[in-house]
């Protein structure tokens, strides 16, 4: 496969997931506040529904895409500006995994004002992670 065609579609993936993550942590996330706690459990199941088809495939293809370079390509395995970005991703992968999915978990049973702050205030560092990858993955694109 062509790196650099690949490397296109890393970047891509993460201006994508950048835009994304923006728009959860200044609207989805505080909406949340705003939803009365009879229909919450409601909101909240369709927000996870809705926004997991919009946003899993797309972390994924990022995940694999860079390990797919590091692991293929010398000139991204000893590229330390491109290893960066992908410790980047993996620390965003970690918040996902260890922070965001398990207060997702406690809003499945109802509102939970500490569970939707602790979402809101650790997201920030999602949203700067995937910015700053995509400012670092501008850098490279040639």
């Amino acid at each position: 496969m062509d790196s650099h065609f690949l490397f296109k579609f890393h970047f891509s993936l993460a201006l994508y997931m950048t835009g994304i993550i923006w728009l959860v942590q200044m609207i989805h996330y505080p909406l949340f506040k705003l939803v009365n706690e009879d229909k919450f459990c409601d909101y909240h199941k369709y927000h996870i529904q809705k926004t997991s088809v919009v946003i899993a495939i797309p972390m994924i293809l990022e995940m694999l895409s860079g390990l797919y370079l590091i692991a293929s390509d010398s000139n991204y395995r000893n590229n330390f500006i491109f290893l960066s970005a992908y410790i980047l991703l993996v620390f965003i992968w970690f918040i996902t995994f260890f922070v965001s999915v398990p207060r997702h978990n406690v809003l499945a049973k109802g509102f939970n004002e500490l569970a939707v702050n602790t979402l809101i205030s650790t997201n920030w560092g999602r949203t700067v992670a995937w910015t700053l990858r995509a400012i670092i993955l501008f850098n490279l694109l040639s």
